[in-house]
């Protein structure tokens, strides 16, 4: 091989070493960045510190009532009137929107 042959070799082996070079250097700066990562403290916050109570985490209290309509009724009646119907319906409205458990209907003897 002559003197300019193995310059030619030497100047394409040495672009070649740059090209992986420019591969590889972020390549290993992501794998360097990446293993460093996993060296942060970032825990703050003490897993015991937590209360583990809901009462003390969500002190949202929701109390029922008993509701009471009293439609009066008499003796000899057969049915109810326009205004017992709709002091009924009212309130079974409003019973449905609060979505309260079980409804108890007292009836005369």
């Amino acid at each position: 091989m002559s003197k300019s042959a193995s310059k030619v070799m030497t100047v394409r082996t040495a672009s070649g070493i740059a090209r992986i070079g420019r591969q590889v250097v972020p390549a290993l700066a992501v794998a360097l960045a990446a293993s460093l990562a996993g060296c942060a403290n970032r825990d703050s916050i003490t897993v015991g510190s937590i209360p583990d109570d809901y009462r003390t985490t969500h002190p949202i209290v929701i109390a029922e009532k008993n509701q009471k309509i009293d439609l009066p009724v008499g003796a000899g009646d057969r049915g109810m009137t326009g205004k017992q119907r709709d002091a009924l319906l009212g309130f079974l409205d409003g019973y449905d929107k609060s979505a309260a458990p079980a409804l108890t209907i007292a009836m005369p003897s």
